[in-house]
């Protein structure tokens, strides 16, 4: 009996010292987690954003946010937002360009200067552009204006318009350019991206949108304190690089979100997963600039215009 008794004695103290260890665990883990820096999953922005549940560690921003963006964005993700320039005089004649160097128009020169004011203030860590005058020229005024003296533009030809071979110079009521409208959209509806503009150097959609990419890729892993860069480019990069993130369909995005003159697509690029996404498209940062054709003088600085807000 007192051998039962002294065997009950001991489980029960086996049984409290383990629930004691259990509790003392479950308080010392409650404590670490309250005392050290907050879990990033409790971040609504980061856990919205694609593929982000799936990722086991990311680094956290310990530097002030711009304004407006939350301080839980990590500096492994960086923004850029692809600018298309001002109206082109082509674009005003319903001209293909393609990488033929077209101006700015008088409307496209006011284009720009409402663009720098609205973006005067905004945190830039870089500005990169296509080569071509009318979004350099672009780029050029956003940076003067720029609350940040140390800006510079830099060119990267990648960023140019995508060539449309034989058909630069047509005008967009031309039926070879229809005719090659058409076909594109034949194959875009299909899924491919390869349809080339007829001649030798003419591209595809899919080779804009590689050298695109690459452009952008090497600008995220080669400057790692850069989160927010503008890209002033052209319409065609623009929604190449967007029908090939956004999972939208061809006739969709042509559809429902042109790219107007000094619109704003922002995309985003993860170095930790080396993977992109899509945030805002075709936002317009500007109010549109009605300009009449006896109100273009020869010096676009005195171009009048009437704004009229969206």
């Amino acid at each position: 009996m007192s051998n039962t008794t002294a065997s009950q004695k001991a489980l029960a103290a086996v049984a409290f010292a383990s629930a004691a260890a259990v509790l003392l665990y479950a308080v010392r883990t409650r404590r670490k987690r309250r005392s050290g820096p907050p879990r990033i999953l409790s971040c609504p922005v980061l856990s919205a954003l694609p593929g982000y549940l799936s990722r086991k560690k990311r680094r956290v921003n310990s530097a002030p946010a711009p304004s407006g963006v939350p301080p839980c964005v990590s500096r492994d993700l960086v923004h850029f937002y692809l600018i298309r320039h001002g109206q082109s005089t082509w674009n005003r004649a319903g001209r293909i360009q393609g990488q033929l160097d077209l101006p700015l128009a008088p409307k496209g020169v006011v284009e720009a200067e409402l663009l720098a004011t609205s973006l005067r203030d905004r945190r830039i860590d870089a500005v990169v552009a296509s080569p071509l005058s009318r979004a350099l020229d672009t780029a050029r005024a956003v940076v003067k204006r720029h609350a940040n003296k140390n800006l510079e533009v830099h060119e990267d030809w990648r960023l140019a318009e995508r060539h449309f071979g034989t058909l630069q110079g047509a005008y967009k009521t031309d039926p070879e350019f229809t005719e090659f409208l058409q076909a594109q959209k034949q194959h875009a509806v299909a899924g491919f991206a390869t349809y080339a503009a007829p001649g030798e150097d003419g591209e595809s959609l899919a080779d804009v949108q590689v050298r695109a990419t690459s452009a952008l890729e090497d600008i995220a892993e080669d400057e790692a304190d850069f989160e927010y860069v503008l890209v002033f480019t052209h319409s065609n990069l623009i929604k190449a690089l967007c029908w090939e993130l956004s999972g939208l369909s061809w006739e969709r995005l042509e559809k429902l979100f042109p790219v107007h003159n000094c619109s704003s697509t922002e995309i985003i690029y993860d170095r930790t997963m080396g993977s992109w996404s899509v945030g805002a498209m075709f936002e317009q940062l500007i109010p549109i600039v009605n300009v009449k054709a006896a109100d273009l003088p020869q010096r676009p600085e005195y171009v009048r215009v009437a704004v009229a807000a969206n």
